[in-house]
């Protein structure tokens, strides 16, 4: 039984561009009395980016 090689592409010589950093911060009002396990914001655009 012969197997067959598998190519295994490596990130050694790939080059990756890091997204702009940018930290954005908003106040909750009333957190601690939020009740629900999960919340959502309408959708809102950041640097091009949803």
């Amino acid at each position: 039984v012969v197997a067959q090689g598998e190519t295994v592409s490596t990130a050694e010589n790939q080059t990756v561009e890091e997204p702009p950093s940018t930290r954005f911060t908003w106040t909750i009002e009333n957190f601690s009395r939020l009740n629900l396990k999960k919340h959502y914001s309408d959708i809102f655009v950041v640097g091009g980016y949803k």
